[in-house]
């Protein structure tokens, strides 16, 4: 029996995760559009005027970088910890990279 063969060619990685235009977009230029944002309202008083929170001062871009940071992890576990074939696929990843960083976090003293 003769095996059989295709003349089609074989598909080429890309290199791109998803796709050029989203890589580009979320992946490439979203951490130097947060610089250039981080830069452009380092510019302004407003941003950097230091309130109370929970009791301890802290900047107004310190507050909106912990809720945007909050955010994002919550919608984030969702995706991944909730989502049975990423769990699975990366289980050590998802339970005891988390507990490692709580722990040296918790015995840290900065």
């Amino acid at each position: 029996m003769a095996a059989v063969t295709s003349d089609a060619p074989v598909p080429r990685a890309s290199g791109y995760i998803a796709g050029p235009a989203y890589d580009w977009i979320c992946f490439i230029l979203a951490p130097l559009l947060a610089i250039a944002f981080v830069w452009l309202v380092s510019r302004f008083a407003w941003p950097l005027a230091v309130v109370t929170s929970s009791g301890q001062p802290r900047t107004r871009i310190e507050l909106f970088a912990a809720v945007w940071t909050y955010g994002h992890l919550f919608s984030v576990v969702f995706r991944s910890h909730f989502n049975r074939t990423i769990f699975r696929k990366h289980r050590l990843h998802f339970t005891l990279v988390p507990i490692g960083l709580y722990g040296v976090f918790a015995v840290s003293k900065f």
